[in-house]
């Protein structure tokens, strides 16, 4: 997919021929947080502790709102939900531009949170989050959304890849009887598609701001008007010439009679120049 050069959509440099972008460093970062999460649970913490929790009102908490997708228990899974949003990500960004990426990374942060705190307040449900999931799944379906039709590992389309992913899951919590936890993914999987989808204009490949869209589904179309189109009979579209063809052959098998009788001299001008013209429809006829 060609793209429109963007100047944020360019990496920041190059480490060893590896494009450095923000996504980069992002993924380097939650890298390090899972491994620094490991040593402290090696020291007997817990990471539960640095969770974002509700209902809680503290600093402590609202510092953690901003850092719970870099806490989480280090694993095989978690190693590859981390190169999984390192290759979605950085196509959003290198297409869309680091703009547009660090806009969603914070609305897939603080849209599942809100939507645990409405839990918690509203319906008495504590909840807490930690991990990289629900923003995994953010962008897994943002890549979806703006990349529909790529093939992943040259088989399926990218998008069904997404909503298979999203299904299995929620079968999961289904069978579990385990609802609640899926909010945070069903919310940031929304905000998500909604955001790329009113990011990027239809059958456009450079980024048009939100306001623009939202003004562009209010705006007046123009009425298209139908204007017959004018009668026309067969024979003036096609004219018939077959009485004058008929005349001209006629003119002339009487001039190929003179010359068989009395020779090609005996032709006056008028006749020489039927005669040629008579040649000369002939010739382009064959040409056809």
């Amino acid at each position: 997919m060609r793209r429109k050069v963007l100047r944020d959509s360019e990496p920041y440099t190059r480490w060893r021929e590896i494009p450095v972008y923000l996504t980069t460093i992002i993924t380097a970062v939650m890298a390090l947080a899972l491994i620094g999460c490991a040593m402290f649970e090696s020291t007997g913490g817990s990471v539960k502790e640095l969770a974002f929790v509700v209902p809680r009102r503290d600093w402590g908490n609202a510092i953690a709102l901003w850092l719970y997708p870099f806490i989480g228990s280090f694993n095989i899974f978690t190693a590859l939900a981390i190169y999984c949003f390192y290759g979605v990500s950085v196509g959003v960004e290198s297409h869309m531009g680091r703009s547009v990426l660090v806009r969603l990374l914070l609305a897939l942060i603080v849209v599942p949170a809100a939507a645990v705190t409405v839990l918690a307040y509203g319906f008495n449900m504590p909840e807490a989050l930690a991990g990289n999931s629900d923003l995994l799944f953010g962008m897994l379906v943002a890549f979806a959304t703006l990349y529909p039709n790529v093939l992943f590992m040259n088989v399926v389309a990218f998008k069904y890849v997404a909503a298979a992913c999203i299904v299995f899951v929620s079968l999961i919590s289904f069978k579990r009887l385990e609802i609640l936890p899926l909010l945070p993914m069903w919310s940031s999987s929304l905000v998500a598609f909604l955001y790329m989808r009113h990011a990027v204009g239809p059958g456009s490949e450079s980024p048009l701001p939100l306001g623009a869209r939202m003004r562009s589904l209010f705006r007046r179309r123009p009425k298209l008007r139908v204007v017959p189109r004018p009668e026309t009979s067969p024979d003036e579209v096609f004219p018939d010439n077959t009485e004058q063809d008929e005349a001209v052959s006629a003119e002339v098998d009487a001039i190929l009679d003179k010359v068989a009788r009395t020779g090609l001299n005996s032709l006056t001008e008028a006749e020489h120049r039927k005669l040629q013209k008579a040649r000369e429809e002939l010739q382009r006829r064959d040409r056809r």
